[in-house]
């Protein structure tokens, strides 16, 4: 009665290690063939357009992306207008104040008017 190792070193005997290289640099190639595969999608504009465009709006800040998507188009770029929007130099303009703010621009008549004793 054989051992159990001794079993599965007769198993592992009927495949030779070239074999097993063999296969190892088979499945390493599809794997990298399948990873550098040409992938679905849009196709990514051009880094120099994006930096037309950033520029544009940067130079330009009263434009919107109509605009400059129509002075794209009159210099031969094709380019969507929803592209030249999502590569737009967004504006620095400064955030809405907040509700307390805000509460305390309305409150202080009110409370000047209690304070005078207007209020009654």
């Amino acid at each position: 009665m054989r051992t159990s190792k001794a079993r599965a070193l007769g198993a592992a005997k009927v495949v030779q290690p070239e074999t097993i290289l063999r296969w190892h640099r088979s499945g390493f190639k599809a794997f990298w063939r399948w990873k550098s595969r040409k992938r679905a999608g849009r196709p990514k504009i051009d880094r120099g357009l994006r930096d037309l465009i950033q520029r544009m709006s940067k130079e330009n800040q009263q434009w919107g992306a109509s605009r400059i998507h129509g002075e794209l188009l009159m210099l031969g770029f094709e380019v969507a207008q929803s592209t030249v929007s999502k590569y737009m130099v967004r504006g620095g303009t400064s955030p809405s104040q907040g509700w307390k703010a805000a509460l305390a621009f309305c409150m202080e008549p009110l409370t000047r008017a209690l304070l005078n004793g207007r209020g009654n």
